[in-house]
């Protein structure tokens, strides 16, 4: 695919003009309504829309369109579609050492976090999250399984308001299509606290008040968990072709990218440049430049593409690797 918007035209010369350029028109486009500029020997997109970006070429790509940037991250928002409700846990509560939701997921991959919402709170107490495959006990029902990955890191539930539940290993990982089990255990003193949750019949249970993970379906509750399910994925975002004037020898990438991970350039962060559509790739070597607000930081790469098949048909590549999260907020080649 090629861009066919209308373009501001920029002029440029130079290594660091070339760059200082791209960082000026990405500071007047993030203010403006466009998304994409094209000049002489650079084009520039700052992810107000999609418009710049090859979708065909491109693999789990998510453009979040309230914050105009492109990541790899899934939020899968687990909801039964029903009347408001809630559901209470903890040890102090009887027949509440657990609760668990039974769902369908709709998508493959890891999980990052899991996050739902506290009502209300009477005991403060550290909790867990994890998941199940789902079997079908006697008489016949949901039952759990075999667990999936480990248990979510601790989390102590001390205060109302949104919660998030991450792992620091052993993450699970889920089968768009399979039904699963999340499960939230008091994993500490006793306590009780009220979950908010959308009403759903069939899809909630508990346990009785103990550690027997096992139980979770022996009760039916007629309302489901309120949660966010986080998966990270690995991105490939590739450019809309652009067209130079001339064939160019070498080519430079300058992106604006948040690591919500620790993220390594070069390494779980890595560019590339192509002269002919993208058929042949060259890796540019990132070099961090200053901050380029807040959280957000900049990476400047050049590569020697004289060698590349001829052509004037300009696209970049960006990937994120090792299952970071990393939001890519512009980017900008230029070329000569």
């Amino acid at each position: 695919m090629t861009y066919s918007g209308s373009p501001k035209v920029l002029q440029g010369g130079g290594d660091a003009n070339a760059d200082n350029v791209c960082l000026v028109t990405m500071r007047l486009l993030e203010v403006g309504t466009n998304s994409f500029a094209l000049g002489r020997d650079n084009s520039v997109d700052v992810f107000n829309d999609t418009a710049g970006v090859n979708a065909l070429s491109s693999t789990n790509e998510v453009h979040d369109n309230t914050n105009k940037l492109y990541s790899g991250t899934v939020v899968q928002a687990e909801i039964g579609g029903g009347a408001a409700g809630n559901i209470s846990f903890g040890d102090a509560v009887a027949e509440s050492k657990h609760v668990g939701m039974r769902f369908a997921s709709t998508y493959t991959g890891a999980i990052s976090s899991v996050t739902v919402t506290v009502g209300s709170l009477t005991v403060a107490f550290d909790s867990v999250c994890s998941f199940y495959t789902v079997a079908v006990g006697f008489p016949p029902k949901p039952n759990t399984g075999a667990q999936v990955g480990g248990n979510s890191s601790t989390l102590n539930l001390g205060a109302t308001g949104v919660k998030t539940y991450t792992w620091a290993s052993n993450a699970p990982s889920l089968t768009s299509g399979t039904n699963y089990y999340v499960v939230f255990s008091d994993s500490g003193t006793s306590g009780n606290v009220t979950l908010m949750t959308v009403a759903a019949a069939g899809g909630q249970y508990r346990t009785d008040a103990d550690d027997t993970l096992a139980d979770v379906g022996a009760d039916q509750y007629a309302t489901d968990l309120m949660l966010a399910i986080k998966s990270k994925t690995n991105m490939t975002l590739v450019s809309a072709i652009v067209n130079a004037n001339s064939q160019p020898g070498r080519a430079r990438l300058l992106m604006v990218y948040d690591p919500v991970d620790s993220t390594t350039p070069n390494t779980d962060l890595k560019g590339y440049v192509s002269r002919d559509g993208g058929s042949t790739y060259t890796q540019v070597t990132f070099v961090g430049q200053s901050i380029y607000s807040g959280t957000k930081k900049m990476l400047v790469g050049e590569a020697d593409i004289s060698g590349q098949p001829a052509g004037t048909t300009m696209v970049y590549k960006i990937e994120t690797l090792n299952t970071k999260e990393i939001n890519i907020n512009n980017a900008s080649m230029s070329w000569s």
